[in-house]
């Protein structure tokens, strides 16, 4: 904790001189390095076994002042960049107030990007920027020389801002080209300039110095560790930057965090509170616990900077129409990640002659995916279990395809679940017809049935529909109730979308049944409303009540819907 006092300190410092100063009160470089070990500190006591929320928000608050006097020294150097033109003098400092924006606190990306754009700009052709930089009225605290800034450390500099950027992005925007193209020069000019001595025993050492070596043979700590680390923080950029490009390929992808609109409804919290279909077998507390939760706890437990999100699967199964799609939905909006949708389409684009060729292709881009939750929706072609000799319901040429498609996907989805970073769910109207290999434990964690909506999630669609029955203002308080209660009893093997339907139907028709006082009339008439619209298939009621109690990890015999 003294560690902490004393970044509590230097950080609040930091901004009562520049408060109380009109001149740029220390360089860039000192503000970005305490902001950066504040947020790490920060982000270290949040940690759930740790818990110190009051101090990790302290620190959090000297953060955001930081960036606020990084804000206005981009702006200053910025303006005399203009002024003067590009100067390297002017350039690099540019790159620490780029990094400290970049810190996911309460930046800005549009001074980051400006302020890389600048700094990149003022990189030498050989990639390096000019080595032996004095940092005016700073010392290095362990041996009281100036501290000297070199070419090493403006690159680190500049890929741990790209790193940072790349948190809350993940992967869902590309970074500037200046930034990617200026890290490759700078891994180059760093391979250029190694410097080999021998030690005592004549043993041959490898590191950097801070300024070129011209026949010195010393290699020095600083710029060697600043090496190490720019090429630990330049594999997770080349890893984000991989994601990004992959990301551009797919057509279905929602990322509410980029903006994408997110109705109410579809805000995990809410629509756990709102939305469970059978309140006896619950399903979204346990999807809640084995994926969502776990993605967020690991997103506070694991902040190295190469760090990726576990790998992790599941089976949503039930009839047509019981939200399976909307749920994996709300899940990726809980969890913080874009949601690609994968068709059938998406793998018969160019033919099914080509069919194998593109999911070569889909899944090699998945696996260069990281935090994100990919919807094999509607793809129970791909998985159909393969049928025996002797079961001749299709021809011998489908029976073909169709076992030779499963036999392909098999060993792509264990390796998207072994060695990817992302949550795929397949989603299937036809639990039976997946082949059994699919559905083994290690390819896929959880299996959960989805079921229609029990008489009390009926009751609570029904309500909010008609606004607690303030909708049905022709009614009165007993006909309200009694209507709502019979619409509820009348469609039980319906889904949300009829139910949804049939509570608009009670209101357009509500002038109509106020005139019925007879109760036992005013009931028939009620259940006419579902009459003309199919329930759900009783083929599809019988298999799913039989494979929730065999297969459903939420799902027990005897209660609820399944009794």
């Amino acid at each position: 904790m003294r560690l902490v006092s004393d970044l509590l300190a230097q950080a609040r410092l930091l901004t009562l001189l520049a408060e109380q100063t009109d001149h740029p009160p220390t360089h860039p470089f000192t503000v970005y390095h305490v902001a950066r070990a504040a947020w790490l500190a920060s982000v270290v006591l949040s940690a759930p076994d740790i818990g110190d929320s009051d101090t990790a928000n302290a620190l959090l608050a000297e953060v955001t002042a930081l960036q606020d006097l990084a804000k206005s020294l981009t702006e200053r150097l910025l303006a005399q960049s203009v002024l003067r033109g590009t100067r390297e003098m002017d350039a690099v400092p540019l790159a620490y107030c780029a990094a400290t924006l970049a810190l996911p606190v309460n930046g800005d990306e549009r001074y980051v990007e400006e302020a890389l754009r600048h700094c990149t700009a003022s990189q030498e052709e050989r990639g390096a920027w000019t080595d032996g930089r004095m940092l005016v009225r700073h010392r290095d605290p362990d041996t009281g020389k100036p501290i000297l800034l070199s070419s090493h450390e403006v690159a680190l500099t500049i890929a741990e801002c790209v790193s940072w950027t790349g948190i809350p992005r993940r992967v869902k925007q590309r970074f500037p080209a200046e930034a990617s193209g200026s890290l490759v020069a700078a891994l180059s000019y760093a391979r250029r300039s190694v410097v080999q001595v021998e030690d005592a025993n004549g043993n041959r050492i490898e590191g950097w110095r801070s300024s070129a070596a011209f026949g010195e043979t010393s290699v020095e700590a600083v710029p060697t560790a600043a090496i190490l680390r720019l090429a630990v923080t330049a594999r997770r950029v080349a890893s984000l930057e991989r994601g990004a490009r992959a990301l551009e390929h797919f057509d279905n992808v929602w990322d509410p965090s980029r903006g994408d609109h997110v109705p109410p409804y579809l805000e995990w919290e809410q629509y756990r509170r709102d939305n469970e279909p059978d309140r006896d077998n619950k399903i979204l507390p346990d999807l809640n616990d084995w994926f969502v939760r776990k993605a967020l706890e690991h997103r506070k437990s694991d902040i190295r900077p190469w760090a990726h999100p576990p790998a992790m699967s599941a089976l949503l199964f039930g009839p047509p129409g019981t939200t399976k799609t909307t749920i994996v939905k709300a899940m990726a909006q809980g969890m913080g990640w874009p949601l690609v949708t994968l068709s059938p389409g998406t793998f018969i684009r160019d033919g099914l002659e080509h069919v194998e060729r593109r999911a070569i292709e889909v899944f090699a881009l998945l696996r260069d995916l990281s935090g994100v939750v990919v919807l094999f929706d509607e793809c129970d072609e791909l998985f159909r279990t393969r049928e025996r000799a002797g079961d001749s319901e299709n021809n011998d040429q489908t029976r073909s395809i169709s076992a030779f498609m499963t036999a392909s996907m098999l060993p792509k989805l264990q390796d998207l679940r072994d060695h990817g970073h992302v949550f795929f769910v397949i989603a299937t109207n036809y639990f039976g017809q997946i082949d059994s290999a699919v559905k083994r434990l290690g390819r896929i964690d959880r299996m959960v049935g989805v079921g229609w909506p029990d008489k009390a999630q009926r009751r609570h669609i029904i309500r909010t529909e008609l606004r607690d029955g303030e909708a049905l203002t022709a009614l009165s308080e007993e006909q309200r109730r009694r209507a709502m209660d019979e619409l509820a009893d009348q469609s039980r093997w319906h889904i949300r979308g009829d139910i949804v339907h049939f509570a608009q139907a009670l209101e357009a028709r509500q002038a109509e049944f106020a005139k019925i006082e007879d109760s036992d009339k005013f009931d028939e008439q009620i259940g006419q409303i579902t009459a003309n619209v199919p329930e759900i298939a009783r083929v599809h009621i019988d298999a799913f009540l039989v494979d929730a109690v065999s297969s459903s990890a939420s799902h027990v015999k005897g209660r609820g819907e399944l009794r």
